[in-house]
């Protein structure tokens, strides 16, 4: 399972939501748009219908037991600042990949 490896990565976005409204992880809504946006999707009701075709593979590969609404995860995504987010996924394909630069 490959969840440790992209928590590491995706901890240094804040999640500043109060712990107790929390039934998506902040990691797993990241890995579930990483993929999404992998797989050239860019709607937010794309992304939700990805996660929840490939629930099986997420959960296996990642961990992600359930996948947020559109609304859940158009709230979680104004949260987070996209462009660290951006830099994060650019970051993670760079070294899985063996690039530089």
């Amino acid at each position: 399972m490959y969840r440790r490896y992209f928590e590491r990565h995706f901890e240094v976005v804040k999640d500043t939501r109060f712990r107790s409204y929390v039934k998506h992880q902040l990691t797993d809504v990241l890995i579930l748009v990483m993929c999404g946006i992998l797989c050239g999707l860019d709607e937010l009701q794309d992304i939700v219908a990805y996660g929840k075709g490939n629930l099986i593979f997420l959960r296996e590969a990642f961990g992600i037991i359930k996948t947020p609404s559109k609304s859940t995860l158009t709230r979680i995504m104004n949260l987070v600042r996209g462009e660290v987010v951006a830099g994060i996924i650019v970051s993670i394909m760079r070294e899985t990949l063996g690039i530089e630069g």
